[in-house]
């Protein structure tokens, strides 16, 4: 590098009004910073003596970089507790067949899918003005992934307080509609998958979210044994039949609900580990049933 050109990298650099040592002291080293202010006309970086940042920059972006890590994860708690919350109030509609519950539950929808753009915005927001890397970028990129994920969530709990309406509105006596054992045994497992699947983002712990991921063949166990309560429920009482089919809808939909909470687990190991365990689930199945 000819000394013309290294003194023009150097005027660049701040006032030094203290001592060396003092100097020594207030400066750090940054390999990463390759910002365009601090490249050469010939666009090559510049050396590694010259990249040099202010430790009280550095604090300063750092602290504004937590006020945005703590930013995007309020709002997927609030978007997770709102998620959870729908859930819960579509169980119980389901459960009391409480028609003006389930209207409650479709009236909500709205501010959850509000809260998924907000957040998405947000996130893009953090990657574009940050620009993160490693552990901090999976946390911005499974927040988002995790937030449409809520979302989709809400969508379902929407969809079993529709058909708690459309049971009521159907004709059929509450009286007549029995809702079997397994039934209520997979709602209470969603729900609960649900919220450790959201403790364990907030507590970064992928020991939960690998259980939780083995916890869903459970529900997909129940839910085969309510399509199985359903078949001979229906070929006993035919006249049951409209209403038999809304419970196979809902079971579907907490099997459905089921599915979304163990791609979140997923997420979170992809985010704590930086391991990709999509599908993995079904390798290893393979795998057992070839031996």
């Amino acid at each position: 590098m000819d000394l013309r050109r290294e003194n023009r990298c150097r005027s660049a650099l701040p006032q030094r009004r203290t001592s060396r040592k003092a100097r020594h002291a207030n400066w750090c080293w940054s390999d990463a910073y390759h910002d365009q202010s601090a490249r050469c006309r010939d666009d090559r970086p510049v050396p590694r003596r010259i990249r040099q940042i202010e430790p009280r920059k550095l604090l300063s972006m750092t602290r504004h970089w937590i006020r945005q890590i703590e930013a995007v994860r309020s709002q997927l708690l609030s978007m997770g507790t709102h998620a959870e919350a729908q859930v819960s109030e579509a169980t119980r509609a389901l459960h009391d067949l409480d028609r003006d519950r389930a209207l409650d539950v479709i009236a909500e929808d709205d501010q959850l899918d509000e809260m998924d753009v907000a957040l998405e915005e947000e996130c893009l927001h953090s990657i574009a003005l940050f620009q993160p890397v490693a552990s901090d970028l999976r946390l911005i990129i499974s927040s988002m992934s995790v937030g449409h994920e809520l979302e989709r969530i809400g969508d379902l709990a929407v969809n079993i307080a529709e058909s708690v309406v459309r049971l009521r509105d159907g004709g059929v006596a509450t009286t007549q509609i029995v809702l079997p054992e397994c039934l209520r045994q997979a709602n209470l497992q969603a729900i609960e998958m649900l919220r450790k699947s959201l403790d364990a983002f907030i507590d970064r712990d992928a020991s939960t979210c690998r259980k939780l991921i083995y916890q869903d063949r459970e529900l997909d166990r129940l839910h085969r044994q309510i399509f199985q309560w359903l078949k001979e429920g229906i070929s006993k009482n035919p006249t049951d039949l409209d209403w038999m089919i809304e419970i196979t809808g809902i079971s579907k939909h907490i099997e459905r609900i089921a599915d979304h909470v163990t791609n979140i687990a997923e997420i979170v190991i992809y985010w704590v580990e930086g391991e990709i365990v999509r599908h993995r689930q079904s390798i290893d199945d393979n795998e057992e049933t070839a031996s």
